[in-house]
């Protein structure tokens, strides 16, 4: 089988990272000497493989560092942690944690950061049975690699997951390349690596130098002492000869148990207890399956209790770190509500202030345009009542006084003549009169505005009121009432001077929001596209102050409807 030692992890991480160490340290940590204490401490745990105390101070600069300023210390941490749970076997926390790192990725990022971030990725995949994400990660490790024996020893960890999968021509193919790489036979380590791999390859595609390569491999490991090398050569060469030679089989399962017991590699142990139990005699099969069980066991406890610290040591940093936080916001907030305390006070008095600038303002503002509207009324009603007098009265009183001066009013006809002018005359004064006199408003509105409805009936036309009695004029506002009262009164004094109208009927119904008023002539009407710009325009700027409307239907010689609606 294939085999991913501790060893290897640690040397894939010293050649991404060892030769960059000094300027890591100096960049990340020197500037901050707390950083600095804490990071040796680390790294010296780290290296004496006391995982818990390493975790713990790893994940201290973690959560003590600003991911804006200081991402680079923030992944080598992240790089750091997710080794110490891979190490423990817990790949899928080790995953979890080197993907934090990638957000962090930027072009100022340590090419051997990301590298190694991605390396640890491809090796959780492989142990998770993800073995395309595996593949994608070991590739984007091998495009950042600074040389060739790094680009060799990822191609490598590649053909060991075409392995997995059973892929055996590509893994062939890629180590079969590798083996004959100067970088790689420069290296015994790694030379011994592919040689063995390339070996177990070959016996997985019955190829006849298998053997030889294998034991090639186990040769260079045993001159350089390379334990963790020695079993996983110890492991294949049992595996090739389980089924022709049990003998060697039980005696390379040994040697690959033996040496995994020597430096505490139980996982090794438990793969070599299995080739022994699939090899041995059935006394012999009983202990190591005793074994077997009794390491399983243990292996589980082992991880599971890392996994249990690991997981308290990153609680209680966090709860410390919510802590930390809660105060400093408790602080902060008191501070803030002290400062928003002033700001209240001082925009409550600059809104008081405002408040009266802006009463001030808008009642000076209110007393003169009052004072105009009413210069404006003033002069529109005076120059109304002139011309009223000039067009109405004043040829009516030239006439009566020539008549007077050229009849003899002995003639009792010709007295009844002037009796009849003089009335007229006075009947035209109490009108304009009415017009321009203040309204009274209340309870008597009603009988007033009929009043004025009749005032306008004559020889001529005729006025007729339908339904005037079913309004409570009472109860509408004054100013609705004023207003009323000047719209109607303006339509009639448009229809008296223009309309030539023989009737006029008004009727009045009261819906159940509004008071609805129709008026009806019989008069020369006018095109509705030409609405007359005088009276009707003040008719229309009346009803919207009383948020009421009012619609024109008339053509020509056909008279004039006109719909007013407003609210009760």
């Amino acid at each position: 089988m294939f085999h991913f030692p501790i060893l290897i992890i640690i040397f894939l991480l010293l050649v991404f990272i060892s030769c960059k160490k000094e300027r890591t340290i100096s960049s990340a940590f020197e500037a901050y000497p707390q950083y600095n204490q804490e990071f040796n401490a680390a790294e010296k745990y780290l290296e004496k493989q006391i995982f818990d105390s390493a975790f713990y101070y790893y994940n201290s600069i973690k959560n003590k560092s600003n991911p804006k300023t200081q991402p680079n210390r923030i992944i080598y941490t992240l790089l750091k942690l997710s080794y110490i749970q891979q190490v423990q076997g817990d790949y899928f926390s080790s995953e979890a944690t080197a993907t934090e790192a990638i957000p962090l990725f930027d072009n100022n990022t340590d090419q051997g950061y990301k590298a190694s971030i991605y390396n640890i990725l491809g090796i959780n995949y492989k142990n998770l049975f993800n073995y395309n994400q595996s593949i994608f990660y070991y590739n984007q490790a091998f495009q950042l690699a600074t040389d060739s024996l790094q680009a060799s020893i990822l191609k490598n960890n590649i053909a060991v997951v075409y392995k997995d999968q059973k892929k055996y021509d590509k893994a062939y193919q890629i180590l079969s390349e590798l083996v004959l790489k100067k970088e790689i036979i420069d290296s015994p380590e790694n030379y011994a690596r592919v040689l063995d791999n390339l070996g177990y390859i070959s016996f997985k595609l019955n190829l006849p130098k298998s053997i030889f390569l294998l034991e090639q491999g186990l040769q260079i490991r045993k001159e350089n002492s390379n334990h963790y090398g020695i079993i996983i050569s110890a492991i294949h060469l049992a595996e090739y000869y389980k089924n022709s030679n049990t003998n060697l089989a039980i005696s390379y399962a040994k040697l690959a148990y033996h040496e995994a017991i020597s430096i505490h590699s139980i996982d090794d142990a438990l793969d070599a207890l299995k080739l022994l139990i699939e090899t041995s005699n059935q006394t012999e099969v009983k202990k190591y399956a005793l074994v077997h069980i009794n390491l399983s066991d243990s292996l589980y406890k082992v991880r599971q209790k890392a996994k249990n610290q690991f997981a308290k040591i990153k609680y209680d940093a966090s709860l410390e770190k919510e802590e930390n936080l809660l105060l400093k916001t408790e602080k902060a907030e008191n501070a803030l509500e002290l400062e928003q305390k002033k700001y209240q006070n001082l925009m409550l008095v600059f809104s008081v202030f405002c408040l009266i600038l802006a009463i001030l303002l808008l009642y000076s503002f209110w007393r003169r345009k009052n004072k105009r509207e009413k210069r404006v009324a003033t002069y529109e009603t005076e120059t109304r009542i002139s011309k009223k007098l000039h067009d109405e009265l004043a040829n009516e009183v030239y006439r009566t006084i020539t008549f007077v001066e050229t009849q003899s009013l002995d003639n009792l006809e010709k007295k009844e003549l002037l009796l009849e002018n003089l009335d007229r005359i006075y009947d035209k004064t109490r009108n304009i009169s009415r017009q321009n006199s203040g309204i009274k408003t209340g309870l008597l509105f009603g009988n007033i505005f009929n009043e004025m409805l009749m005032s306008y009936n004559s020889i001529q036309t005729n006025i007729l009121i339908k339904g005037s009695d079913t309004v409570d004029w009472g109860k509408i506002a004054p100013e609705k009432q004023i207003e009323i009262y000047r719209i109607i009164q303006e339509l009639l004094t448009n229809m008296k001077k223009h309309s030539k109208a023989s009737i006029v009927i008004i009727g009045f119904e009261v819906l159940e929001k509004l008071i609805q008023i129709k008026y009806t002539d019989n008069g020369i009407g006018f095109n509705p596209k030409n609405i007359p710009k005088n009276g009707l325009t003040n008719v229309e700027n009346r009803i919207n102050s009383i948020n009421g409307s009012i619609s024109f239907d008339s053509q020509i010689n056909k008279g004039l409807q006109t719909t007013i609606q407003f609210p009760k």
